[in-house]
């Protein structure tokens, strides 16, 4: 890699960033990082990096989404599929800590927009952002 770094949490945004394709990386860059991260114990898959609503391919995610970000209604479905995906964010191992904990066990509390705006609110505030 170009510049030697050992903050796992530097590598793993690395990577993160990376995979989103929001900056290109040679090759064998990418693939030097994820020997290092292999070596470090790192799982990669979808166990520590959760996917990402954009490139969710069903076509069930995507108006729900959206619907929230427009403040446009929620129906049921539009509720489920969004409890769903923040469900899948936040029981990813990188993300540690008593909030954390909360936003967990409040994810099954989440069947209102109001409920899903304010566990936001709380998600941001320990520095998560799934949108």
């Amino acid at each position: 890699m170009s510049e030697a770094n050992d903050d796992p949490i530097e590598t793993i945004a690395h990577f993160l960033l990376m995979a989103r394709g929001i900056y290109p990386t040679p090759q064998e860059e990418a693939e030097a990082l994820l020997r290092r991260l292999a070596h470090e114990g790192w799982r990669i898959g979808r166990a520590i990096i959760p996917g990402y609503w954009m490139n969710e391919t069903s076509g069930v995610l995507r108006p729900a989404v959206e619907s929230y970000l427009s403040g446009g209604p929620m129906r049921p479905e539009h509720i489920a599929a969004m409890r769903a995906y923040l469900r899948q964010w936040i029981t990813a191992p990188g993300f540690q800590g008593p909030g954390i904990e909360e936003l967990r066990a409040d994810i099954d509390g989440l069947i209102s927009r109001r409920a899903i705006e304010r566990w936001f609110h709380r998600a941001i505030e320990e520095g998560i952002d799934p949108l």
